[in-house]
């Protein structure tokens, strides 16, 4: 019985790791704004966007 329990709730937790997961975060960013994303060493990272299309927006570092 133990066994059994165990063996369903790692399928259950392996089912939910390899769940896709999409962020469906919708923005008005415009070309040239900065938005931080991130950190490194502790400090911000800041994205500027240099394209909006059909495809999604692009950022560049810097």
């Amino acid at each position: 019985m133990k066994k059994g329990i165990l063996c369903l709730t790692l399928i259950f937790a392996m089912l939910a790791v390899f769940m896709p997961n999409f962020a469906n975060a919708t923005t008005d960013i415009q070309i040239g704004e900065y938005l931080q994303m991130g950190t490194y060493y502790g400090k911000p990272i800041l994205w500027r966007c240099v394209n909006t299309d059909e495809n999604g927006t692009a950022y560049a570092y810097g």
